[in-house]
C-alpha cells in the first residue's frame, strides 16, 4: 500500500529535524531544547504529510 512514504516522513521528522535541533541547542537551552524539538518535529511531520496527501500519488497505490 501507501505506508512507505508516511513512514519516511516520520523518520525525517524525527532523525533529520527533531534530534539535530535538540542536540544543537542542548548546551544553550538545556532541557528546553528537547521540549521545543517536539513541536518542531510535529510541525515538520504535519507539513510533509499534508504535502504528500495533497500532491502525492497515494490514491493510485495498490496492494500487490
Amino acid at each position: 500500500g501507501a505506508v512507505a512514504v508516511p513512514l519516511a516522513i516520520l523518520v525525517v521528522a524525527l532523525w533529520c529535524v527533531r534530534m539535530p535541533f535538540a542536540v544543537a541547542l542542548l548546551d544553550r537551552w538545556q532541557a528546553d531544547a528537547i521540549w521545543w524539538s517536539f513541536p518542531l518535529g510535529s510541525i515538520t511531520s504535519m507539513v510533509l504529510s499534508i504535502a504528500y496527501y495533497r500532491y502525492g500519488g497515494w490514491r493510485q497505490a495498490r496492494m500487490t
